[in-house]
């Protein structure tokens, strides 16, 4: 298992079960990002309780030192199984409930049953509230991808207004 944070951050999320894993040769890799991902479970419980004083959750401080530990991709994971798994339990909440189901909803049954064994134990409130951080992180770190994308393709966007269709650009080369 790997030691630094660093080394645990750069351990890629496996998204196959262990039957698939197995198939394709990835055995080593599915176990390690299991384990990986309990570790992850365990950091939560004790980062929650490590920043929760005198009723005063520090999410900001949690949800930083967990993403820079495991990356933002492991760590809503492992918080969506944790919520996925009580979709009963009305302490979260229903944007919360859809949230982690729509992320547990690309793997496989098997693999879901997996996530059972590295599901949070911290209180319900208490995960609702990092995960709601975990939210807001992921969808500000995917606008800026999208800025990012919008400003690296001007000419491709340039080159679409000069040429509205694949017929047209075709038909401008073939008369050259």
């Amino acid at each position: 298992m790997p030691s630094t944070d660093n080394e645990r951050a750069a351990i890629p999320l496996y998204k196959n079960d262990y039957v698939e894993a197995r198939a394709n040769g990835e055995l080593d890799i599915a176990r390690l990002s299991y384990q990986t991902n309990i570790a992850c479970a365990k950091d939560i419980n004790d980062t929650i309780a490590a920043n929760h004083n005198d009723n005063i959750l520090d999410t900001d401080k949690i949800v930083s030192e967990l993403v820079e530990k495991y990356g933002i991709e492991r760590v809503a994971h492992v918080l969506a199984a944790r919520i996925a798994h009580a979709e009963w339990d009305g302490r979260y909440s229903p944007k919360v409930k859809a949230w982690a189901s729509s992320e547990m909803e690309r793997f496989s049954d098997r693999f879901k049953d997996q996530a059972i064994d590295y599901t949070v134990r911290a209180h319900p409130v208490l995960v609702n509230a990092v995960t709601e951080k975990v939210m807001a992180l992921q969808f500000e770190l995917a606008k800026e991808q999208n800025n990012t994308l919008n400003e690296a393709l001007p000419e491709q966007a340039a080159a679409a207004v000069a040429y509205p269709s694949a017929r047209e650009r075709l038909q401008e080369l073939t008369d050259m």
